[in-house]
């Protein structure tokens, strides 16, 4: 993901150089501009992939040859899945860049201490990555998708998939997370092993999780002005 950002910024160097150098008035400049407009974040407007049918983005253009056993991919975009998520340099790059650690605590009548808690790992992107975020589900065999305005996430919020699933995977990398979020990551494992063994039912616990979740992100409060 942060290769992806980094070719991203490229693209817009070599689109800016391109409209200077009045390219664009050429019909072989404006298609170079065009295909670097492909290769983006966000991509094609639906007036441009109209008006430029032939084109295709990168990601469209790979289709990777698998070997190893996963979930038979039924589309290009679940082979382009399957190829990234085996890649732990991929995926451990993608939860350090967009992954979130979570704590939520809501007022509840049902709740001995008052508070409900509930622990969440989400990833987001562009609305556009929707089809890799609904492989993740498929592939994994846990969490699911939710979308808004903002974009499309992958989210888990299920104990038992945090403790028995998402947890070994993150602690099994060879690459891992990296930057102040593995920080975040180890708060939020210990989060959830108070959860696990139901502590966060006594004040304790429950003010344990409270200091967690104060800490959690608080190196991108930091260090992100």
């Amino acid at each position: 993901m942060l290769i992806r950002k980094l070719k991203t910024k490229k693209r817009k160097q070599k689109s800016r150089h391109g409209t200077h150098n009045k390219e664009h008035l050429t019909k072989e400049g404006l298609l170079k501009l065009v295909s670097l407009k492909a290769l983006m974040n966000k991509g094609l407007t639906d007036e441009l992939k109209a008006g430029f049918p032939d084109l295709v983005s990168e990601n469209e253009l790979r289709i990777p040859d698998l070997t190893l056993p996963a979930p038979q991919p039924s589309s290009l975009v679940e082979r382009r899945a399957q190829n990234l998520i085996l890649d732990p340099n991929w995926f451990a790059g993608f939860i350090s860049a967009e992954g979130s650690f979570i704590v939520s605590m809501h007022k509840s009548a049902y709740v001995k201490t008052g508070y409900q808690v509930q622990l969440k790992f989400s990833l987001s992107q562009h609305i556009r990555d929707k089809d890799l975020f609904e492989y993740f589900v498929k592939y994994f065999g846990f969490g699911y998708t939710a979308e808004n305005r903002e974009g499309i996430y992958f989210l888990v919020t299920k104990l038992s998939d945090l403790k028995d699933k998402f947890l070994p995977i993150l602690l099994s990398m060879e690459y891992p997370v990296v930057g102040y979020k593995y920080t975040d990551f180890l708060y939020f494992k210990e989060g959830i092993e108070i959860m696990n063994k139901k502590l966060h039912l006594t004040e304790e616990g429950l003010n344990k999780l409270r200091e967690i979740r104060q800490l959690l992100n608080i190196f991108f409060f930091l260090f992100s002005f």
